[in-house]
């Protein structure tokens, strides 16, 4: 696994180790991820957010890892 999740799924957040130049190219390709207090990346879903769009960013970071 190209990004280890870093903290149990309990909720709509899921925080994931990801170095700063893959955070940069995650970036470059329109997404925006914000740093977690242990410097994980934080990745949040909301209610509006599409089943297309989780499966966009996964195809982001398939080809980002």
């Amino acid at each position: 696994m190209p990004f280890p999740i870093a903290h149990p799924v309990q909720a709509s957040g899921v925080f994931v180790a990801m170095d700063d130049q893959a955070l940069a190219r995650l970036n470059q390709a329109g997404w925006f991820v914000y740093r977690f207090v242990d410097g994980t990346a934080r990745f949040m879903c909301s209610w509006a957010t599409t089943p297309e769009a989780v499966d966009e960013l996964g195809e982001v970071l398939k080809g980002i890892a």
